[in-house]
């Protein structure tokens, strides 16, 4: 895969408007390469998945960058170009502010920034995310390598994301503050869900990661239903960018998600530093 290649594309998709303009990502060859290397369908659900987790692979001071370039929840096209604009007035700012306590300091010395540079930086947000796609393609293509159907549990059993229903991804939170995270569900196979759960994955630990139940219940659900589950969650007193994995699990402890969604559902809540 040329990822100078793919990089060219996703700019000009993120140019465009990314997923908020239906067929922007579907005319990139590329990554709709990706996809099938993955072993995912090519739709535009797909498309969607891949570049949000994607984003997600990225290092933190660079994905609140790519969320706003792709117009990613929280952000628009509008709420985007003010916070370019806002960067670039305030580095102006502070460009006059040094020129005034050092006059002796010409303008060739002083830090210049524009708005041309913040969208380079958008730009160069973007294009770092042609190797965290590709990486995170060839992931997938590894976990789904016995095939999906003997990696389901059951026969038939297949559970569908369809939407983040409170706090979006990359939420600040207060430390110590209590929110509900909701996600809706899909029952798209043919298997009923009867005494399932949503368990998390990894450590839990009260001060290094958010306090959570290590399982919440999920309401029965038959196929071709929705479900809304809700995990309490309460912000660690440590600043940082915390990310946290569930998967769906029955009465015996089999897990689900493990075929399209390979890292099952997330949440990723971010506690800001003191300033």
């Amino acid at each position: 895969m040329d990822e100078v290649a793919l990089g060219r594309e996703l700019t000009v998709a993120s140019q465009y408007g990314g997923p908020q303009r239906r067929g922007v990502l579907e005319r990139s060859p590329l990554l709709t390469a990706l996809l099938q290397q993955a072993g995912l369908q090519d739709t535009s659900e797909n498309l969607v998945y891949l570049l949000d987790r994607g984003i997600e692979r990225l290092p933190v001071e660079q994905q609140e960058v790519a969320r706003a370039a792709f117009r990613r929840p929280p952000y628009s096209a509008d709420v985007l170009e003010d916070r370019l604009s806002d960067a670039a007035w305030r580095a102006a700012t502070e460009r006059t502010e040094t020129l005034r306590a050092d006059p002796a300091r010409d303008s060739a010395s002083a830090p210049v920034r524009s708005l041309k540079t913040m969208v380079r930086r958008r730009n160069d947000a973007i294009l770092l995310l042609a190797p965290s796609l590709v990486e995170l393609a060839q992931r997938l293509c590894s976990q789904s390598a016995g095939g999906p159907e003997e990696q389901r549990p059951i026969a038939g059993d297949r559970s569908e994301f369809v939407a983040d229903r409170t706090i979006p991804d990359g939420a600040l939170l207060r430390p110590g503050e209590k929110v509900d995270k909701v996600w809706e569900l899909r029952n798209a196979g043919t298997v009923p869900w009867i005494g399932r759960w949503l368990v998390r994955m990894g450590t839990i630990d009260s001060r290094s990661t958010p306090t959570t139940p290590d399982r919440v219940p999920i309401s029965e659900t038959q196929p071709g239903k929705s479900v809304r589950v809700v995990v309490p969650i309460e912000a660690p007193p440590l600043p940082g960018t915390y990310e946290i994995h569930w998967k769906m699990a029955d009465a015996d402890n089999r897990l689900y998600f493990p075929d399209r969604y390979w890292a099952g559902v997330w949440f990723t809540v971010v506690v800001p530093g003191r300033n």
